[in-house]
């Protein structure tokens, strides 16, 4: 689900894992507004930041994409699961719908 409304946040790859990367994502995401979340892969493949709106993430990888760190930052989006329904509940609504 989407941290705070917000359905965009920055994706960066490679990352080495390890509280050095959630320093430096901390240092430089900073600059483009408030940081709501950071995820890091714990296997450090990968880390996703959420900024407080879809303007700061936009600028914030439009900024980084060429940055010391070596980092692929992109836009990316959640993905969003429609809630299933349980055969009980749809059985329970065509009942319904027949009396």
């Amino acid at each position: 689900m989407a941290y705070n409304n917000v359905p965009h946040f920055c994706k960066i790859q490679p990352l080495t894992g390890g509280e050095d990367d959630r320093a430096s994502i901390r240092r430089e995401f900073s600059q483009f507004g408030e940081i709501k979340k950071i995820y890091i892969d714990p296997e450090g493949r990968y880390g996703k930041v959420y900024l407080e709106n879809n303007t700061c993430n936009k600028a914030a990888v439009n900024a980084l994409r060429n940055n010391s760190y070596g980092w692929r930052v992109t836009l990316a989006e959640e993905n969003r699961r429609k809630p299933e329904i349980s055969d009980t509940s749809s059985k329970y609504v065509i009942l319904n719908l027949l009396y």
